[in-house]
């Protein structure tokens, strides 16, 4: 069966057809570049997504004839709050003293916000839906292809030494986000196969997906990711039971469940070391048995695509159809029970309960990667939610800062370990935005979450329910992770609420806004992206520096490092260089000055009063004021701590510069 929507684009000219397709094809272009350029996590990453929307939003405004057809009060429930949140964001540099922290916070938010007003601005329409579950389940099957064969064929695809070789990551950095994605793309992939509505292709392509989307999840032994996933599935069937899942599950369980197994027994590719002779050849059987899953699902689900047509000639009452569901609930129900009682889910709940509140790593006594699916540790999350809470407390109306938690961590952490965010969404906005920036958050994916839940109704909920579902399983994720952090996995969300939150209208107006409104409006685009733009412009020079300072070339490292203050004054990096490399150069006030810069931007990071140390040092001045106040900003690190040791046991200009010109350079 061809849908009606892919039946209009065949009668459409190429114009046409690029105006109704390309937003959904800017989606995957932004997932796949976001999740190559390790989640969006850096700022590089951000500001071009920024820029990119932009440019979209700029060209809908000046070209479409009514570039606002879906702006109501629905798309405003979590528009205006998330625009207040960016705004807020950025205000909060005037409390924390870090600018650049809160320029680089606020980039993210105003990607976020323009995925949702762009895709807010197109007309609810569940082909507009259908689309975007067509255009993420490709991206993400994509950058998973991509991680699986990395993993199981390192010969391939060869992964930096950056990421974690005993759990997959590559190209996102961070297994739980690659998880969290293949969990997306299963859902999806589950509701293109068992959608009646939907083409042949695109139903028998989902299916061929599915083995390598469960081989990636295992392989990134994320239990959040699994549990998510688990859920996803589960919520789907319930939520979406249309005519085609049960074919649609027949063709897909069976091979990846196979596929799964096959990923989890490859104990070889969970190792420290999976590029060994043995790992390979491990890995290409994996790779043969995977191909196999999906050409077998892919062929399987071509054959019931038969059976679906005759359920869809089937005439189904409504009494009939209530009570078909009344019977497969009572089945899926007593199957669960059954599950319960056979592997004491009560007893077990109790037991890994208690083990998460008790804390800790979560290996295995065994060593083995694999066996940490089974334990309950909270691994640290605990101690984050701590730190963050206690943040909380001491500033709970505004909060400590936009992106402060890592400088709040490293000064009160419990244990010696490098963490950046607090693992938990709303800990964390609490901590740096206070109170207003909860509330302000809430709204808005309050907002979105139930405008997806109301568009999850009737005959073409398929589509619909999927993006709700992948909504509910991103809401639970972000409160237990980082994913906010990583617009590859997050920007998918923004988009969906921008489609669900869109007003109906069917006709579209023969008047679209003035010329003077759609050049007020474009001006204001290009201004909120004059940051983002600052912020990428900056980076790029910064990045130079850096591979310049690590090359010991400190004159072409200090002319990029002007060039990134010349495009963004706000950023401390450039100013650590400048200093370092003055220092290196015997310019000694001026390296006092710049590193003084440095830590006047980010004054609560011990690294930059721990760089002053040393440049003071260096030039024969007191460094021992600064030490310390690195070391107490940081009590728990190591270099800190040894520089104001040593500092302590001599008075003389001369050694001070001899410690000091020995001294560690942080994160060199």
């Amino acid at each position: 069966m061809i849908s009606s929507n892919v039946q209009k684009l065949r009668g459409e000219g190429v114009w046409a057809r690029l105006a109704r397709v390309g937003p959904f094809l800017l989606v995957a272009v932004l997932v796949v570049y976001l999740a190559f350029r390790a989640g969006g996590f850096y700022r590089d990453g951000t500001a071009t997504a920024v820029l990119i929307l932009a440019v979209a939003l700029l060209l809908r405004i000046g070209l479409a004839r009514d570039p606002f057809r879906g702006y109501g009060r629905r798309l405003a429930a979590a528009a205006v709050p998330l625009a207040l949140l960016a705004g807020w964001t950025l205000a909060s540099a005037m409390w924390s003293d870090s600018p650049g922290r809160a320029v680089d916070e606020f980039d993210r938010t105003l990607l976020y916000l323009l995925a949702l007003a762009f895709f807010g601005s197109f007309s609810w329409s569940s082909a507009r839906a259908r689309w975007l579950v067509r255009a993420s389940a490709l991206a993400i099957t994509v950058v998973c292809i991509a991680a699986f064969v990395s993993r199981a064929a390192p010969d391939l695809i060869e992964v930096s030494a950056g990421h974690i070789p005993a759990r997959l990551s590559f190209p996102l950095t961070y297994w739980n986000t690659l998880a969290l994605m293949a969990a997306f793309g299963i859902v999806l992939s589950l509701s293109l196969g068992g959608d009646e509505r939907e083409s042949a292709p695109a139903r028998v392509l989902s299916a061929a997906a599915m083995p390598v989307l469960g081989a990636t999840l295992v392989l990134t032994f994320s239990r959040g990711g699994l549990a998510v996933a688990a859920a996803g599935l589960v919520l789907y069937v319930v939520f979406a039971h249309t005519r085609g899942l049960l074919t649609g599950l027949l063709a897909v369980a069976p091979l990846t469940a196979i596929a799964v197994v096959r990923a989890y027994d490859a104990d070889l590719l969970a190792t420290r070391d999976p590029t060994t002779p043995a790992a390979v050849a491990q890995g290409h059987a994996l790779a043969v048995v995977v191909l196999f899953c999906s050409l077998g699902a892919a062929a399987l689900r071509l054959a019931l695509l038969l059976i679906d047509r005759r359920l869809g000639a089937v005439a189904m009452t409504p009494a009939r159809r209530r009570s078909l569901l009344a019977t497969a609930l009572g089945i899926f129900v007593l199957g669960g029970l059954i599950a319960v009682v056979a592997v004491d889910l009560p007893g077990r709940l109790d037991q890994e309960s208690a083990e998460f509140v008790r804390g800790g790593a979560t290996e295995a006594s065994s060593g083995r990667t694999r066996d940490r699916l089974a334990s309950g540790s909270d691994n640290g999350r605990l101690d984050n939610w701590r730190v963050a809470r206690d943040s909380f407390r001491r500033a709970s109306v505004k909060g400590r800062g936009a992106a402060t938690y890592e400088t709040e961590w490293a000064q009160h952490r419990p244990i010696n370990a490098h963490v950046v965010d607090a693992h938990s969404l709303y800990f964390e906005t609490a901590a740096e935005l206070g109170l207003a920036g909860l509330l302000l958050l809430g709204a808005t994916v309050i907002s979105i979450t139930l405008g997806l839940a109301w568009a999850a109704r009737g005959p073409n909920r398929a589509p619909w329910v999927a993006l709700f579902v992948c909504a509910l399983m991103w809401l639970i994720r972000a409160g237990f992770d980082w994913d906010w952090e990583m617009p590859a996995a997050t920007v998918g969300f923004f988009a969906a609420g921008g489609l669900g939150l869109a007003a109906r209208r069917e006709a579209q107006s023969h008047r679209g806004p003035r010329s003077m409104a759609r050049i007020l409006l474009c001006l204001g685009v290009m201004a909120l992206s004059l940051l983002p733009l600052g912020s990428w412009l900056s980076q790029r020079s910064l990045e130079r520096a850096n591979r310049e300072f690590n090359r010991g070339r400190c004159p072409e490292a200090i002319a990029s490092a002007l060039n990134s203050t010349r495009y963004l004054n706000a950023y401390p990096e450039p100013f650590e260089i400048l200093g370092y490399c003055d220092a290196r150069l015997a310019e000694k006030d001026l390296s006092v000055r710049m590193m003084r810069a440095a830590s006047e931007r980010d004054p609560r990071n011990w690294r930059y009063h721990y760089g002053l140390a040393i440049v003071r040092g260096v030039a024969r001045l007191d460094p021992r004021p600064e030490a310390e106040r690195a070391r107490h900003l940081n009590p728990r690190g190591g270099i800190a701590q040894a520089l104001v040791r040593e500092l302590s046991s001599v008075e003389s200009r001369k050694d001070w510069e001899k410690i000091a010109r020995k001294a560690p350079i942080p994160g060199r």
